[in-house]
């Protein structure tokens, strides 16, 4: 009712929504967790979100943090938003520039660390660079051989880096240390005197000078797609940079956690349940997918012993397509036979555009 007799063409927009995604579309707890599995529209309910609170509640984008796990994810968010508000006839009224807390989390905390928070603290200035991958290597491979290092396990230092976060210096079968600790000192000091900071230190510094001063003004508004990708650090950055006020609304699957090696686990939407109160709503329809594989997969989802009882519930997964192909299963000797038969069916579906059978 607000939406019809305040955006009547974008109320238009909300009845074409299936009553699950529209539920959480609407929904407005302090906190709120959407259970969405792949093919349910989470997208399109993430966009339906922003350009609600916009519309309809009168939250300017600039109000809102959206965030995401890549920069394409987060300019097609972007580029999805302007287009649904200019669709119904609204054009924003606010530049790009009103979102600049559209974005994944690395660029937030620049955002953050060049325009709200006390960056001179740390001794850097707001034009600082941020090194990409082979920068901080080649950093790293400077250091280690104007010193003479010894460092173990090169191919794998940067994953070393991380763990040195959480206090831990030896990697794999180390007997004793090498010299990491002092690696990681140098190269503290020689970005100091840069003025560059990796990916890492991004979270690192925005987190601490979050902890100590928080922001003036925090969102009112907090959206997180893909939450099953994120860990605990990331969540506490954002939990630092919210305000009392700030009402939060998660989106994701733990169905899909891939980065379990980094802290992301299905245990976090339990966690933000006791921490925040989350209210959880669910998209079981899924729309990407012939009956016959979300059958097959809803089988598959039951019966896994990773599931926690929260994401049970999306489980319960219902197709809006029919049945399609059968479904071929294929048992193969070793992985490398596997993965000739793969190569050979990704040929096959290549030549003949798609339309070889589901597998």
């Amino acid at each position: 009712a607000d939406a019809q007799s305040t955006a009547p063409q974008f109320a238009a927009r909300l009845a074409a929504l299936d009553p699950w995604q529209l539920q959480a579309v609407l929904a407005e707890p302090s906190a709120a967790i959407v259970e969405a599995q792949v093919g349910s529209g989470k997208t399109t309910v993430l966009v339906h979100k922003v350009a609600f609170l916009h519309l309809v509640r009168g939250v300017p984008l600039s109000h809102m943090a959206v965030l995401t796990f890549t920069n394409k994810a987060a300019a097609e968010f972007r580029d999805r938003v302007r287009a649904l508000l200019e669709e119904v006839d609204t054009p924003p009224t606010e530049t790009g520039a009103a979102m600049r807390w559209f974005g994944t989390f690395h660029a937030l905390a620049r955002t953050l660390l060049v325009h709200d928070l006390p960056l001179e603290e740390l001794e850097f200035r707001p034009n600082f660079h941020v090194m990409d991958t082979a920068e901080r290597m080649g950093l790293w491979e400077h250091l280690i051989a104007a010193h003479d290092l010894t460092i173990k396990h090169r191919r794998r230092l940067g994953r070393r880096m991380e763990l040195l976060q959480q206090g831990q210096v030896r990697f794999g079968n180390m007997r004793k240390d090498d010299d990491l600790l002092q690696l990681a000192e140098l190269a503290a000091a020689e970005k100091l005197a840069r003025g560059v900071m990796d990916f890492d230190d991004l979270l690192t510094n925005a987190h601490a000078l979050l902890a100590s001063h928080g922001v003036a003004r925090p969102p009112q508004w907090l959206i997180v797609d893909e939450l099953q990708d994120c860990d605990l650090d990331q969540l506490d950055l954002i939990d630092r940079f919210a305000g009392p006020a700030t009402r939060r609304f998660y989106v994701g699957d733990p169905n899909q956690v891939i980065y379990s090696w980094r802290g992301s686990a299905p245990k976090l939407f339990d966690h933000l349940r006791a921490h925040h109160g989350a209210e959880t709503f669910t998209l079981p329809m899924n729309y990407r997918s012939s009956a016959t594989i979300v059958h097959a997969a809803r089988v598959f989802l039951q019966g896994s012993g990773r599931l926690d009882p929260a994401s049970l519930r999306t489980s319960e997964l219902m197709p809006a397509r029919d049945l399609g192909a059968p479904l071929a299963i294929v048992s193969c000797h070793d992985p490398r036979a596997e993965a000739t038969w793969l190569a050979e069916q990704v040929g096959a579906l290549l030549t003949d555009g798609g339309g070889a059978a589901n597998v």
